[in-house]
Formats: C-alpha cells, sequence, structure tokens
C-alpha cells in the first residue's frame, strides 16, 4: 500500500513539474493560486494578451454611468508654459454607482453602515483622499515611471477600510488618478491642480449636488433597497511631502512651517547648537522649532484664516518685484499658483476648502518613521557606550514571539552591523513603520530589566521610555479605543520634554506634528494611518512596471488598474460582518476525535482552521496568546490551539494561563501554564498579544496599553 502512494505522489509531481516548466515566469504563488481557481471556477475561452484587454475595456464600457459620464473621465492639466496635457481619472461617483449595484460584498459592507449610521444632508458622509509618489520597477534605477497617484475612501467604512491589521482594506481605497511625475512637475500647482479636478468632478457635477441633494445608488432588487448617499470632502491624509504639494504650502522649508499654527517658527541650529550635537543631523532635517513645545503655547489658526492668507498672497502677485514676493511666500509659508487648490473658485463657492478641518497628520509616517526611530537611533547610540547592544539585541529579540498576523520572525536582522552603519548615517534607526510598532515593546523589557538596574543612560532610558508610552497610546491604545485626547496630549507633551531635556539632538519638525495628533483622535474617533495606502502601492506598482504601451502612460494605466479592482470587488464575502475563518478545511478523525474530549458529545464533522478574522478585523491565529474574556469584565490569558467550526458554533480550542505576576510599571505579566484546555466562543477573544516563554518555566506577556491604562 505505501509502494503504491509512493508511485501515485510521484506521479502528481511529474504531472506538476510538467506543466509548470513550459509556462512564462512566475511565482510558485501565483501558479497555485491560478490551478486552484480553476478548480472552483469556469475556466475562460479566451486568454490572449488582447483579449485580456478586450475584457478590460468591455468592463469599462458596461460601467458607464449614463447621465453621470464615463467611469474613467478625461481630464486637461494646464502646464506652467501655457500648453495642456489629458489626464485621465476615475469618477467616484459612477464607482459608487456600480460598485453598489455589481459587488454584493461592497453592496452588504455599505448597507450595513448605513443602517447603523445612516447619511443625512446634516450628517454626511466622509471622503478621504490620499496622495502619494509611487516608484514602480527598481527604485535605485531610473524612474521614467515614477508616478504620482490619488486614492480614495470613505471613513464611514470604518475599521474596514483604516485598520492597520486588515488583510482586505486595501480594497476599499480606490485608485482615482495616476500621472507622471515629469508631467506633475511641469504643471501649475503641480498635484493641487489634479486634486481640485477630482473634487470639482464629485462635488461640482451638474447632475449630483453633493452633500445637500445625495447619490442616489440603485440596487438591481428594487427601489426598497436603493440609498440616498450624502458624502463630503473631510479628510486629506499623506505623509508631509505630499501634504506640502497639495496645499501649496512651503512645509519643512519655510519659516512658518506648520499650517495648522501662525506661531510655529524654524529656524536653522546656532553654532553653538551645531557644536552640542553629538552627530550633525543630515541636511533635510537641519531645520528645527523650539518655541511651541507644548499644546498650550500653540496658536492654532482657522480655515478662514489660511483661506484669508492665500486670497492676499494672491492680491499680492503682480504688484512687487518677483525677490519681494518671495520673502512673502517664505514668510506666509505658502508657494504661490494660479491653479493651486486653494484657489478653486468653484470649491470655494460651495465651501468645500477647509485646510485646516481636512488636514489629517499621518501617525506611521510622523511617529514610526519620524519621532520614534530618532529616539531609537539615540537611544542605542547612547548605550552602545556601555556595552555592545546591537549584538545583544541581536539575540534578546528572538526570544520575543509576536502574534501570527504580524509576520515579524526576522527582527533580528534589523540590529546587523550594516543597520547600525546605515542608522547612524541617517541619524535614524533603519527599518519599516510596521517593525517600528513590534519592536518598542521588547526593547522597553531590554530597559526595564538590564539598564535601570545598572543605572545605565538614566536620561536615554526616561526618553525612551516616554515615547514608548506615546506609541502604545498611538497604535495599540487606538486601536483597541482606549486612548483618549487627554491621555495622547499627555504622552505627546511628555516624550518632547523628555526628549529635549536629554538633548542628543535638535527638535525636527515632526515632533511639532505629534502635538496635532490629539486634536485629530477628538475630530476622527480614531487616528487614520496611511498602512493600508501604502500597501496598495505594491498593486499599482506591479501594474505600472508591467505595462508596455507608454505613449498615453496615464490613460493604459488606468484602464488596467480599475477594471481589476472593479472586478475583485465581485468576489463574495470579502467584508464579513461576523468572525471569518480563513482557509476553513473538513476536520479529520483525530482531529474530531480531539474535540469530543472537550464537548458533552462527539461531533460527527465540523470545520477547523488555524486563523480567524475578527469582526473588528484583528486576526487570530493557531498558537498566538490571547486575551479573552467570557463576561466582558474579567480578563484572562491563553494559548489558541486552533478554531473550530462545530454544532453551528464558532469556538477556539485554549490553553488557559494563570497569572503569577503584574508589574504594570513595566508594561508586562508573568504567566504560567495551567494545563487547563477548553473550548471558548471565538467572539470572547480580544486581541493578541506579544510574549516570552522558555522550554521551562513561566511566561512573560506583553501588556497592550488597554490591560495596563
Amino acid at each position: 500500500m505505501d509502494r503504491a502512494n509512493k508511485r501515485a505522489r510521484a506521479k502528481k509531481l511529474e504531472v506538476m513539474m510538467a506543466f509548470q516548466s513550459n509556462l512564462p515566469a512566475h511565482s510558485q504563488s501565483a501558479l497555485a493560486a491560478i490551478v486552484q481557481r480553476c478548480k472552483t471556477h469556469e475556466i475562460p475561452e479566451c486568454s490572449s494578451s488582447k483579449e485580456q484587454r478586450n475584457a478590460r475595456l468591455h468592463l469599462l464600457q458596461q460601467s458607464h454611468g449614463g447621465g453621470l459620464g464615463p467611469l474613467l473621465r478625461e481630464g486637461s492639466l494646464a502646464m506652467m508654459d501655457g500648453s495642456s496635457r489629458t489626464i485621465w481619472f476615475t469618477s467616484m461617483l459612477v464607482l459608487l454607482c456600480n460598485m453598489y449595484r455589481e459587488c454584493p460584498s461592497f453592496t452588504a459592507l455599505l448597507q450595513r453602515r448605513h443602517a447603523q449610521k445612516p447619511s443625512t444632508a446634516e450628517r454626511p458622509w466622509s471622503l478621504q483622499l490620499y496622495t502619494d509618489e509611487v516608484v514602480p520597477g527598481n527604485v535605485l534605477g531610473r524612474a521614467d515611471r515614477k508616478f504620482w497617484t490619488i486614492y480614495g475612501t470613505i471613513m464611514e467604512f470604518d475599521n474596514h477600510a483604516q485598520r492597520e491589521n486588515h488583510g482586505f482594506h486595501e480594497q476599499l481605497w480606490f485608485t482615482l488618478c495616476t500621472v507622471r511625475s515629469s508631467i506633475i512637475m511641469q504643471a501649475d500647482g503641480g498635484i493641487a491642480q489634479v486634486m481640485a479636478m477630482i473634487l470639482e468632478s464629485i462635488f461640482c457635477n451638474v447632475m449630483i449636488h453633493l452633500p445637500h441633494g445625495g447619490l442616489l445608488l440603485k440596487h438591481p432588487m428594487g427601489p426598497q433597497e436603493d440609498i440616498r448617499l450624502h458624502m463630503t470632502w473631510n479628510s486629506m491624509i499623506c505623509d508631509g511631502a505630499a501634504h506640502k504639494a497639495v496645499w501649496s504650502s512651503k512645509g519643512d522649508a519655510g519659516t512658518k512651517f506648520c499650517m495648522l499654527c501662525a506661531n510655529a517658527i524654524g529656524h536653522r541650529p546656532t553654532l553653538e547648537q551645531q557644536q552640542a550635537m553629538p552627530e550633525p543631523l543630515p541636511d533635510d532635517e537641519l531645520f528645527i522649532d523650539t518655541s511651541c513645545t507644548t499644546y498650550r503655547q500653540l496658536r492654532l489658526v482657522s480655515d478662514h484664516e489660511v483661506l484669508a492668507s492665500y486670497a492676499r498672497l494672491a492680491a499680492k502677485h503682480g504688484t512687487c518685484t518677483k525677490k519681494e514676493f518671495t520673502k512673502w511666500e517664505q514668510a506666509c509659508g505658502i508657494t504661490f499658483s494660479k491653479k493651486a487648490l486653494l484657489t478653486n473658485e468653484a470649491l470655494l463657492e460651495r465651501s468645500l476648502l477647509r485646510p485646516c478641518t481636512t488636514f489629517c497628520h499621518d501617525y506611521m509616517h510622523g511617529v514610526f518613521q519620524g519621532t520614534a526611530v530618532v529616539v531609537l537611533h539615540h537611544f542605542l547610540q547612547d548605550v552602545s557606550e556601555h556595552l555592545d547592544v546591537w549584538q545583544f539585541l541581536h539575540g534578546y529579540i528572538e526570544h520575543f514571539i509576536f502574534p501570527g498576523a504580524w509576520k515579524m520572525t526576522h527582527l533580528k536582522v534589523l540590529f546587523d552591523e550594516k543597520r547600525a552603519i546605515k542608522g547612524k548615517n541617517a541619524q535614524k534607526f533603519s527599518c519599516m513603520a510596521s517593525e517600528c510598532a513590534a519592536i518598542y515593546g521588547p526593547i522597553r523589557q531590554f530597559v526595564h530589566s538590564v539598564l535601570e538596574p545598572r543605572n545605565i543612560c538614566p536620561e536615554a532610558c526616561r526618553a525612551f521610555l516616554a515615547m514608548a508610552s506615546f506609541v502604545d497610546q498611538v497604535h495599540e491604545g487606538v486601536q483597541h479605543q482606549a486612548t483618549t485626547r487627554a491621555s495622547l496630549l499627555d504622552a505627546a507633551e511628555q516624550a518632547i520634554s523628555t526628549f529635549k531635556t536629554w538633548g542628543p539632538c535638535g527638535l525636527i519638525r515632526k515632533w511639532h506634528w505629534t502635538l496635532h495628533l490629539p486634536d485629530t483622535l477628538h475630530r476622527y474617533g480614531y487616528l487614520p494611518s496611511c498602512f493600508a495606502a501604502e500597501r496598495k502601492h505594491k498593486t499599482i506598482s506591479t501594474h505600472a512596471t508591467k505595462l508596455q504601451k507608454t505613449m498615453q502612460f496615464e490613460l493604459h494605466l488606468m484602464q488596467a488598474i480599475v477594471p481589476d479592482e472593479l472586478q475583485a470587488l465581485k468576489e463574495p464575502n470579502l467584508f464579513p460582518a461576523a468572525i471569518h475563518f480563513m482557509k476553513a478545511k473538513k476536520a479529520k478523525p483525530m482531529e474530531l476525535k480531539t474535540m469530543a474530549d472537550f464537548l458533552s458529545q462527539k461531533p460527527t464533522e465540523a470545520h477547523v482552521a488555524s486563523a480567524a478574522r475578527l469582526p473588528h478585523g484583528a486576526q487570530i491565529h493557531s498558537q498566538d496568546v490571547v486575551v479573552y474574556s467570557m463576561d466582558r469584565q474579567t480578563w484572562e490569558v491563553g494559548q489558541v490551539l486552533f478554531h473550530a467550526d462545530v454544532f453551528n458554533t464558532q469556538v477556539s480550542l485554549v490553553h488557559a494561563w494563570d497569572m503569577l505576576e503584574s508589574h504594570p510599571k513595566h508594561r508586562v505579566a508573568v504567566y504560567h501554564p495551567s494545563g487547563r484546555h477548553g473550548f471558548i466562543p471565538v467572539q470572547a477573544i480580544m486581541f493578541a498579544v506579544v510574549f516570552t516563554k522558555p522550554e521551562h518555566g513561566p511566561a512573560k506577556v506583553l501588556m497592550p496599553y488597554s490591560m495596563y491604562s
């Protein structure tokens, strides 16, 4: 029997090898997905490159919005030399109508959210826009295809669009436009002119009056399922460079670098300050600000004041010399253009331009690629004078086990010698934003267990711990709805104060942005981030890299992206409202026998899964240590073995852990596996945690902000 099985397996492997060897270059996961798709879906009769292109164009033609116009619209971009260029962008109104009519998953999500929070003329839903530059292909090569892209989403989609730990959120960010950077550089007003064009197409449409009249989304089942969607522009989120381009502000290059404050003035460090710095700052971060380090010191400006400032600058244009006008621009913190977003008369007439209200800081860039990595770099530099901290942390970080959804098994490479040199040259720790969020907890334990008992670098430790507390609130605290405006502001000011007292270098501009995050939290109820939009770049970049027709780059790129996004949303159950088992499979006899030991009766069939997605978006994998509550009052900790759908109930088999010690001040608790196993409802699980577990003895669980706050 074994010999027959071996022959059968050998035959399968030979067939697979013969099949894949004659195919064009592809990844193993791509081939696996294609074969699996062929097993569950109809195989298309036509498959040539031309027919694939025709299929995309056919979908675009079918998606015509009637009186609203085509899905892909043509626009004219005014150039600085007086000429014009044609660009292409997505009509979001037509896109929403098509998705509601043709995409069941999107329809169910919108109906569910609209029932929970109806959009009205008085309380319209919020459109959020994002823009950034994308470099397809080799980022170190010639950036011939480098382009600006604009995405849009609706903030009421809530955690499905915004939460960083979701696997499906990218599909709720819709690609509205792509334009090559070489064209944007020559356009009057740059990307701001494109942004104005897109906003006009949404809110200045002669057929629809948003937000008051609303957009009627028709359902194929009849008028009883129709929804009238009221929407306004309420958020512009992007990194600092993109904000500078959108609002035509000077940004970090301006004397008045913050558009939201009247008294945030930047200046270069004095010679004495430069000599006091252990190492010089990079050229792009030489500007520092020391005039406003607490929220009370800020002189916040209003939307009206910003618009009035731009109007005064517009009136000044042409009435003085170029040199004098440049000084006015520098003082106002504005780069003037007649095609700038804030000069668009159609949007001004509809009171849609509210720069201060709409301006949304992104903590992914501001903290995890800004202040947090700066603090971490200087902290490690100070500690390295007393011990070989890089080599120590290289091994130390391996003892920590992260939730499976985080995919952080590689973190020790962040402490390689090459990374240390790279960080020293850049004056900040070299890592990705998600990696920065993951390593702060373990390094805090290193501070409490190794450095503090030996009184090594006390000021550096205090500054790092203050930033760690701020990171906790910004990331985990907001996700678990434990952070408040007051607590976040206190943590931000404490982080600035301790770093300033320590004084390893001057305060870069991103320290100032942290003072505005509490207002962002208060305005939206959470902190929007760019995690999902940044990951979406990978898909868009792949399309741009493979594109062969470069004569009309923008048109062909949009013709490739938009149909794919629309078709992807036609997949069923993309945005489940309840618990969703990922890649569930039928339980084997041995698994059924294991379940019977913990149930009152033996199941005859069940489905099991190694990963489950909770309603709020978090993924829980087998072997994750989780915090759960059976009564929503008492929190317990245990390790998940697997998830099961048995007797029409979704449960998780958990090995319960008993608490031995709790040290909230150090953000750690000590647990011991109890030996008790049992099923708990999956909905009782709250979140997964980071932990260390030696082969013998108790385990240490790093307490997230919601556990110790």
